[in-house]
């Protein structure tokens, strides 16, 4: 299933990719660079098999790649406020605009016109080196999403009853390097903040560090 794709392709993100060796091998068609990436990425030969005819890839970034921020702006149009945030774009990450891509998602409308509005920055860079190596593959990518969405979005699967309440809902995601605070209402990501400390830590000093931080962000 698609959800299934998202999973895996967001267990591949954090994992640390290997240095490429020196040596040159065969040339591979593209249906066979394809195989040759589901077998290395997904090691049961299962689930292989059942993605070798995938229709639809979904990119998933780590949370630490992105900057996310909240802002209020004049407008409720969303092409407009694309371009507000284009223009104040290097205020709010230390890139060049030309190094940077973005998105907005409109969380809701407020008195006099604004509009309070979630922004994701991510450096080109990021987005093009995990892109390339897909396309090498053979895979060919139809969205790109920061993984706090795919927080949510499971959440958002398991919990069909409660996932409309109006209350606010704070995810906490907990992996081997680093841990994803989420906090979510109305079937909406409000926000989320990476912190660079996960199951790794666990049985050191860094424990204690970790639900510091969990508290001062909750």
């Amino acid at each position: 299933s698609s959800e299934n794709i998202v999973a895996e392709l967001s267990n591949l993100l954090s994992r640390q990719i290997p240095e490429k060796k020196n040596h040159q091998t065969p040339k591979q068609s593209p249906a066979e660079k394809k195989d040759t990436f589901l077998n290395r990425v997904f090691p049961s030969k299962r689930r292989t098999a059942d993605l070798v005819n995938v229709e639809e890839v979904i990119l998933v970034f780590p949370r630490r790649f992105a900057v996310l921020k909240q802002l209020p702006l004049p407008s409720d149009v969303e092409e407009e406020i694309r371009r507000m945030v284009d223009l104040q774009l290097t205020q709010h990450v230390p890139y060049p605009r030309e190094e940077v891509i973005f998105n907005v998602a409109v969380l809701g409308k407020e008195p006099g016109g604004y509009s309070k509005v979630l922004t994701t920055f991510v450096h080109r860079d990021k987005v093009q080196y995990f892109l390339q190596m897909l396309n090498d593959a053979g895979l060919q990518v139809h969205q790109c999403v920061v993984s706090s969405l795919g927080v949510l979005h499971w959440f958002l699967h398991r919990e069909r009853k409660s996932a409309s309440s109006p209350q606010l809902v704070c995810l906490i995601n907990l992996d081997y390097a680093g841990c994803e605070i989420c906090f979510c209402k109305n079937r909406q990501l409000l926000f989320s903040r990476n912190i660079p400390l996960g199951n790794k830590d666990l049985k050191t000093a860094g424990t204690e560090i970790l639900i510091e931080q969990i508290g001062v962000t909750i």
